[in-house]
């Protein structure tokens, strides 16, 4: 039963995670569209189709992806204000820095995950630039 258990177990945490590496768009309302998957090289290519009718709110589910496609698709989205974006499940990387950031209203249901993540500069290069933006100085230098 224990082993049952954690297979059971493992697939749902899977499924929730991860979900389709595909990035679906698609339509669900006149006025609500839904990504589930990946942000990938042709996603605002399909998101354009399906936004094409017009939308007031979004649904995702995404770990995220190619930033600069998410990137496209938000600047897309800012035109279109107001627009209400829903996290179900989670809404990572490109899909919480681009997408979610881009709603007028953003719902985060119980439960679901919001995640970023990213990298300060480093090298001399990347202490200079953020120093010159207010930055303290690192220890030793």
């Amino acid at each position: 039963m224990i082993r049952v258990t954690a297979n059971v177990a493992a697939f749902f945490l899977i499924f929730i995670f991860y979900g389709s590496a595909y990035a679906g768009w698609s339509r669900i309302s006149p006025d609500l569209i839904e990504l589930r998957g990946d942000i990938d090289p042709n996603s605002d290519l399909e998101y354009s189709k399906v936004a094409a009718g017009g939308y007031s709110r979004i649904v995702v589910h995404s770990g995220g992806g190619y930033p600069f496609v998410a990137l496209k698709i938000a600047e897309d989205i800012v035109r279109r204000r107001p627009i209400e974006v829903k996290v179900d499940g989670i809404c990572l990387s490109a899909c919480a820095s681009y997408i979610a950031m881009a709603a007028s209203s953003l719902t985060v249901d119980c439960g679901a995950v919001l995640g970023w993540h990213g990298t300060l500069p480093t090298g001399k290069e990347g202490e200079a630039m953020l120093v010159a933006q207010g930055a303290p100085r690192a220890l030793g230098a």
